[in-house]
């Protein structure tokens, strides 16, 4: 069984991106990330990559934020910028944690593996499948 831990604290101000700090831990390997925003740009800082000097408007994908769509996007698990983007894919009824289900739209991430996350109309997030290393599909669902 592969173990995978994520702990994150982002801070916002409106739609602004400030900062986080994060520890992933997975596969034998630990990485700390801690990245600031400015006005000017966002600075990025990891124990496995080198510093990255990326533009103002990008965020960390940590896909609870509907914001993801549309900026420039960093790893908050390495570090790194992320070269890629969503691709809308349809609208589909999507199971809730709780059992209830919510109408929602699919987008795929164009990374590999492809991740999906689904967004209802009001652009809160409700879902996320990815495959895992080992051919598993992985399942999050917002839990309200």
């Amino acid at each position: 069984m592969l173990r995978y831990t994520l702990r994150a604290c982002e801070i916002w101000q409106n739609d602004n991106f400030l900062s986080l700090e994060s520890v992933a831990r997975g596969e034998g390997k630990r990485c700390r990330v801690s990245a600031s925003g400015t006005s000017e740009n966002v600075i990025v800082e990891s124990s496995m990559a080198a510093r990255a000097v990326l533009a103002p408007e990008a965020i960390p994908l940590t896909h609870w934020n509907v914001l993801c769509l549309e900026r420039p996007l960093f790893s908050p698990q390495e570090g790194t910028p992320i070269a890629s983007c969503f691709e809308a894919q349809y609208e589909e009824m999507v199971l809730l944690a709780d059992g209830r289900k919510v109408r929602a739209t699919r987008y795929s991430l164009l990374l590999k593996p492809i991740l999906y996350n689904w967004y209802d109309r009001g652009g809160v997030w409700t879902s996320l499948s990815a495959e895992g290393s080992d051919g598993s599909i992985i399942r999050y669902c917002r839990v309200e």
